[in-house]
């Protein structure tokens, strides 16, 4: 009973992400400056259980007082899934380090873990829709392949940019480049 309640909130998780998905393009972004420290450190606060569950330190390195116009519900998605990806694939007693750094017209935000890492082969379809980058893993972190699709769609919305670096057994980052004026 408990691996068939499992599966049912895995696939009901699906849904919601899919219905999300057809509805993207549809999507208003309800815009306002956000505090980037302010916003980073709930979601710490959130994931807080779920690090100490995996030994993994959770980590805010933004600069203060660094506001952003973005669309707040719809960033709070972007960090609730490189945060949650980062715990997941990161090694027990890893880190995840959030870092906001403002660069004239840009903000960079990087979100930085030293977990399992992704292969050179698999970094280009990290963001397709669907691909998830070892089968085996996801019945562990119970992956659907839709979370990264969803935060580069989200952050093109936003007009931003995000790429991935990598390295097996060495950890990856995922940069966001946003565009800083209010």
């Amino acid at each position: 009973m408990i691996d068939v309640n499992g599966e049912i909130d895995r696939l009901s998780l699906m849904v919601s992400s899919l219905l999300i998905v057809t509805r993207l393009e549809e999507i208003e972004l309800n815009m306002r400056p956000v505090d980037l420290y302010e916003e980073v450190d709930s979601i710490i606060k959130l994931f807080l259980p779920l690090a100490d569950q995996y030994d993994i330190e959770l980590i805010n390195k933004c600069q203060k007082n660094v506001a952003v116009l973005m669309d707040e519900a719809r960033f709070k998605e972007i960090l609730i899934n490189l945060v949650d990806n980062s715990i997941k694939y990161s090694r027990e007693g890893g880190f995840v380090e959030i870092s906001c750094i403002k660069r004239e017209e840009i903000v960079e935000l990087i979100v930085r873990d030293n977990g399992c890492g992704i292969s050179e082969g698999d970094l280009h379809c990290v963001f397709d829709i669907f691909y998830r980058v070892d089968e085996s893993r996801t019945r562990k972190t119970g992956g659907s392949g839709i979370g990264l699709y969803l935060v580069k769609k989200i952050v093109e919305l936003h007009g931003w940019s995000i790429k991935v670096k990598s390295r097996l057994n060495e950890g990856t980052e995922f940069i966001i480049n946003i565009k800083s004026g209010l």
